[in-house]
């Protein structure tokens, strides 16, 4: 995860189908004005597109096939009452997509299982999964064919311009180490296919489960929305004035301290993945208490302290505590528990010699794990979230949608997922975004 990476293979490819994720969104705003509508399905489909696009180059192409067919479907089911949502007609969405999301929804069905490896590898044993199975190597094989191809050609270089995805990187680095070690380089190997799908399966599901929380707070929260609103319009005022949304540099090199801290703690309470599970290699002690070594140790993040009130640390022995545990304490601060389950942005804004600047070490936090362990995604998160937000509220306001769709209960699987996700977009008029611009 690279800046060179980010920048130049990442941040357009997201920014493109964000972009065409807006489209979406618009189109379904004016065949159903006013009207809420269920956006899980596209979020995943736009999520998918968009980590397909960084993975291999190419458009797998899901909320353009739903585009094409909203042009041409009968209009939408609207509700009979406020409390009802509006009803799209199903689209016939890409072979690829399907094959990709049965495989990741495969994960989640053996992760909530009693006996996760038991249940997986009967899952493995059906036709369905060895039908998708075999055609997600088929796709991957064939990116690495092409990948190839074009380093032969072209003579890829880390910071050349005909890095086009993240598997041209992949191949590079295996012709790299096949130089090194004197030898011919293995492109389509278990090793690299796993590497790739790994990727595809991180990057898409852990994004769309946490943009699915965002849609839900802000609408939720019309104030946070409307002051994150003005923000983005005062640093990119040229563009608003003209009707325009900022490219995709523009959007990548903001420096907006209250766009970071909204993103910030939309993941914080999001949750998407609740803790984290370390193994003790040795025989420890933690606070006081013996960790054998061979003991899992759950690490969560979705109680005291994180996003409910911390009724113990003021109990703990600060005399039990180690090095590492007295010096984190000094470097990050700790929440209000009168808020601290409240969506408030502003915990993470500081005021820095009269200016408000964004303090990441504000309080705990625990999204992405930390150390050498942590996701190495993380950077790709933060883009892929920033590049979004700013789009879509810059374009759409988000309504608050009717008590019966805005449930906050959650199934968990590969991910904390909320069971509900509509939203009730409402088109910006340039003449009012504007006005708004101080």
């Amino acid at each position: 995860m690279t800046t060179n990476f980010l920048s130049n293979v990442a941040a357009p490819q997201i920014y493109a189908h964000t972009l065409r994720l807006l489209d979406l969104w618009k189109m379904k705003a004016m065949l159903a004005p006013g009207c809420p509508f269920d956006a899980s399905d596209d979020l995943v489909e736009s999520s998918l597109d968009s980590i397909w696009a960084v993975t291999f180059g190419t458009d797998i192409g899901a909320i353009q096939s739903k585009i094409d067919s909203l042009r041409t479907a009968a209009p939408p089911v609207l509700p009979r009452t406020k409390a009802d949502p509006a009803i799209f007609a199903s689209t016939k969405l890409p072979a690829a997509f399907h094959s990709i999301l049965y495989l990741c929804h495969g994960i989640g069905v053996a992760m909530q299982s009693i006996h996760p490896r038991l249940r997986h590898w009967v899952l493995r044993q059906t036709s369905l999964y060895k039908s998708a199975a075999a055609h997600k190597d088929l796709l991957i094989h064939d990116a690495l064919v092409e990948a190839k191809i074009r380093s032969q050609a072209n003579g890829m270089t880390t910071g050349g311009t005909t890095m086009l995805s993240a598997i041209d990187h992949l191949v590079r680095q295996q012709e790299r180490v096949a130089g090194k070690e004197q030898r011919s380089t293995v492109y389509d190997s278990p090793t690299n296919r796993d590497e790739l799908f790994g990727f595809i399966i991180a990057g898409h599901d852990t994004t769309s489960t946490t943009l699915m929380w965002c849609l839900k707070m802000l609408s939720d929260n019309p104030r946070t929305q409307e002051k994150l609103r003005k923000e983005l319009q005062a640093a990119f005022q040229e563009e608003v004035r003209v009707d325009a949304i900022p490219n995709f540099r523009q959007v990548a090199n903001s420096r907006i301290p209250f766009l970071d801290a909204t993103v910030q703690e939309i993941f914080r309470l999001s949750q998407t993945q609740p803790g984290a599970i370390r193994e003790a290699k040795v025989d420890t002690v933690v606070l006081g208490h013996a960790i054998p070594s061979g003991t899992n140790v759950f690490l969560m993040s979705n109680g005291g302290g994180y996003v409910k009130p911390d009724c113990f640390s003021n109990q703990i022995d600060e005399k039990l505590r180690g090095k590492t545990s007295v010096d984190s304490k000094r470097k990050k601060g700790s929440w209000d528990n009168s808020n601290i389950e409240q969506f408030m942005p502003e915990r993470w804004i500081r005021v820095q010699d009269g200016i408000e600047v964004f303090d990441a070490n504000a309080g705990p936090i625990q999204a992405f794990g930390g150390g050498v362990r942590e996701c190495f995604g993380k950077r790709l998160a933060y883009l892929q979230m920033k590049m979004i937000l700013t789009i879509i509220i810059l374009k759409i306001d988000l309504s608050k949608t009717p008590t019966a769709l805005s449930s906050y209960s959650a199934i968990d699987g590969l991910t904390h997922k909320p069971k509900q996700c509509f939203i009730c977009p409402k088109l910006i008029q340039a003449q009012s975004r504007s006005s708004l611009v101080v």
